[in-house]
């Protein structure tokens, strides 16, 4: 078996993938990238939870909803979807 090894190496030379080293920094900015991303999306829902909150009546029916609606809406917290 060892020779069959050594024989198949001689012919398939493989190339290897460089190492790369844990880049530490990286990932910690891409995670606060990412928080902020997720801030904003929050900040975002809030705020047209809040413009929605204001629709006159009319305005809701243009748009297909119900005062119902609106108030499940209204009262999501801003990280639920």
């Amino acid at each position: 078996m060892n020779s069959l090894n050594q024989h198949l190496g001689k012919h398939l030379e493989l190339p290897i993938a460089p190492v790369r080293p844990e880049r530490p920094l990286r990932r910690a900015v891409n995670g606060l990238i990412g928080m902020v991303r997720l801030m904003e999306r929050w900040h975002l829902r809030a705020k047209e939870r809040r413009k929605l909150a204001t629709l006159p009546p009319y305005i809701l029916k243009d748009i297909g909803l119900t005062e119902a609606d609106r108030y499940r809406e209204m009262h999501k917290r801003f990280w639920e979807e």
